[in-house]
């Protein structure tokens, strides 16, 4: 028989069928449709445009293997099963004019188009998915910076070991500068029949007479106030708002010495929000104590309890103004965290009753009050850290009340004694780096001392007082509690006269009364 057979442009390789190649032949040969089996074509056969020509025919060897025949390519003439030089792996025959199959004309297909299309959508979604993730990152990162920057705000507003309920805890907050009464402020007549009464806790109380939660706060909220400030500003506007607990019928009211300090105007709001200006009587910083007057009738004065009674775990409330007047009267639950608790700030020293009742700024000057209804501290402090929380403080009424009394009295706190001098103390850095010891520097001296063989010169450092060591001025104050006005104290003076000599020699000194 005499036909052909045509192998498909550029769809085969010699190289693949030399064996050598990336593909082995099972039986055929890739590209082209092999003659059955037990054919045998001589004469050769022809690819598609007569680009090559195989001589020596196409036969099957009868095992099951057909071998394409040798032909030439171009000028070049091939061995059987060997493929052109530089082939690689395999060559692709080139495509040359010649016969072509008629491809079918190309019409619409719906469903192909179908096929396709959610393909599209698909990659249409997942860019939406991404352009909402990077919008959702973009509103998380601008969230977390404005937290931040809050966070930093409130911090910097705050002190950031004990933002005091003393100097601190009025809203606002509000610095606490050195003692004096405002001459811009009414005058006030002193009346020494008036003094702060303590009551012991009721005896039928003890056993089973203890007051509910909500019977405390009804007997003590009509007694606890606000306390407005005003400064000398170009606007006549609030610049502090605290709390004040009515002592008296007759108008006297207690609070915190930071509350009302460096103000021209004062009002009060009774807890039925009745306005009154009052009058500053005396105010006291060392304590952080105040105490104001105003002129009204009805006030329901709040009942005093002795402050020495109080133990640790007792049930306490804490009333007063936090964040201003319109949170006026907040009753907040705790228990006494401990009693006698020792606080140093930066103004003052004092004993405290410490407790877990929340006290917030605007608390300051109001009530701690027992389950007997009694006042038995006036909040004062709180610490404001990060990490620390329930750590607020009160003065103990017991400690307050001669204070008070004096206040009312003199206007000030009387036998209260100086060393009158003005000194800093000594630190640790000056230690090492001066090689002197802990102590109080001298800076100014005034005529109190006695006239002897040695004098108190300014750079001298104080290192005893009556024969005790002091090294800050707690300790100094404690000393001085134990004498009155005129006392004479000896004092251990420690001189640097050269970097490498000094002296320590002591110093009688006459302690006056303490008049600011």
């Amino acid at each position: 028989m005499n036909d052909q057979f045509n192998r498909p442009s550029g769809q085969g390789s010699a190289g693949e069928d030399s064996g050598r190649g990336a593909d082995s032949h099972s039986g055929s040969t890739p590209g082209f449709n092999p003659p059955p089996q037990g054919y045998t074509r001589q004469g050769g056969w022809q690819a598609p445009g007569g680009q090559y020509q195989g001589s020596g025919g196409y036969s099957n060897n009868g095992n099951g293997q057909q071998r394409p025949p040798y032909y030439q390519y171009g000028n070049y003439q091939q061995n059987p099963y060997q493929a052109p030089p530089n082939s690689g792996n395999g060559w692709q025959q080139p495509s040359a004019p010649g016969p072509q199959k008629e491809q079918p004309k190309y019409q619409w297909n719906f469903e192909d188009y179908d096929r396709l299309d959610p393909i599209r959508k698909r990659g249409k979604k997942n860019r939406g998915l991404v352009v909402f993730g990077v919008a959702v990152l973009l509103l998380m990162a601008l969230a977390l910076v404005f937290v931040s920057g809050f966070g930093i705000y409130n911090y910097m507003s705050f002190d950031s070991s004990v933002a005091e309920a003393g100097p601190g805890s009025s809203s606002p907050d509000t610095a606490v500068p050195d003692d004096k009464t405002d001459e811009s402020l009414p005058a006030v007549n002193r009346d020494d029949s008036v003094q702060l009464e303590i009551e012991s806790r009721p005896e039928e109380a003890v056993v089973d007479g203890k007051m509910t939660i909500p019977q405390v706060a009804q007997a003590v909220l009509p007694s606890v106030v606000g306390v407005v400030k005003y400064e000398r500003t170009d606007f006549y506007e609030p610049t502090g708002v605290g709390s004040g607990i009515i002592m008296t019928e007759s108008g006297y009211i207690v609070t915190n010495a930071h509350v009302v300090e460096n103000a021209s105007d004062i009002k009060i709001i009774l807890h039925n929000g009745d306005p009154y200006p009052a009058v500053l009587v005396g105010t006291d910083r060392q304590t952080d104590l105040a105490v104001l007057k105003i002129e009204a009738e009805g006030l329901v004065p709040a009942v005093f309890g002795d402050s020495t009674q109080v133990v640790v775990g007792e049930t306490v409330l804490a009333i007063g103004n936090p964040a201003g007047l319109e949170l006026a009267g907040s009753v907040t639950q705790g228990i006494v965290s401990a009693v006698d608790r020792i606080v140093r700030t930066t103004t003052y020293t004092m004993n405290y009753i410490q407790t877990d009742a929340a006290i917030n700024p605007g608390n300051s000057g109001g009530a701690l009050v027992n389950e007997y209804g009694q006042v038995i501290g006036i909040n004062s402090s709180k610490i404001f850290a990060t990490g620390f929380e329930g750590l607020g403080f009160a003065i103990p009424v017991a400690d307050a009340q001669p204070i008070i009394n004096d206040l009312i009295s003199h206007g000030r706190v009387t036998g209260r004694v100086v060393l009158n001098i003005t000194a800093r103390e000594v630190d640790e850095y000056d230690v090492r780096k001066y090689g002197v010891p802990l102590g109080l520097r001298v800076e100014t001296v005034n005529q109190n001392v006695i006239p002897g063989e040695n004098t108190l010169q300014k750079n001298d450092i104080i290192t005893h007082i009556a024969g005790e060591r002091v090294t800050n001025f707690d300790e100094v104050k404690t000393i001085l509690k134990q004498h009155k006005a005129g006392d004479i104290v000896t004092l251990t003076v420690y001189r640097q006269i050269t970097s490498m000599q000094s002296d320590t020699f002591e110093v009688q000194l006459a302690l006056v009364e303490d008049q600011s």
